[in-house]
């Protein structure tokens, strides 16, 4: 006898699935602890105030980071990371020097002021192990 081809599917997301849901939520820890270093300063930010701004647990915080430093690294590597995107746009999309430095000039104000820009202004060596501080510099 044959099974029955399934009408529903099933109710398990597939690997892709998770792992893009994955991300989905390790990025919503990062930009929920900009935000809160953004306003609170980074030492006076706990994991648990985070945990509570995301309605989770702090051993959830735990499954996307090790360690609140981790936090503050992803929040400046995500800065970096826009002004970044404006090299790449600016090599992209040609022009002349002016426009290039316009380009990147955009990407610059853009991260600065946003969501990750405290993170990058205001990060300090001190607060960072010296693995760390050697990882940022490798950005």
């Amino acid at each position: 006898m044959k099974p029955s081809p399934r009408s529903t599917p099933l109710p398990w997301s597939g690997a892709d699935l998770r792992s893009r849901e994955r991300d989905w939520k390790r990025n919503a820890v990062i930009l929920a602890a900009a935000r809160a270093f953004a306003t609170r300063g980074y030492h006076n930010t706990s994991l648990d105030d985070l945990a509570a701004a995301l309605n989770v647990t702090k051993p959830t915080i735990y499954s996307y980071v090790d360690s609140k430093e981790e936090l503050l690294f992803e929040c400046f590597k995500q800065g970096v990371d826009q002004i970044l995107a404006g090299f790449s746009e600016a090599e992209t999309r040609g022009g002349n020097a002016r426009e290039r430095l316009m380009t990147v000039a955009r990407h610059y104000a853009i991260a600065v002021t946003g969501d990750f820009g405290w993170c990058m202004v205001r990060l300090e060596e001190e607060n960072l192990e010296k693995t760390m501080s050697a990882k940022i510099k490798t950005l």
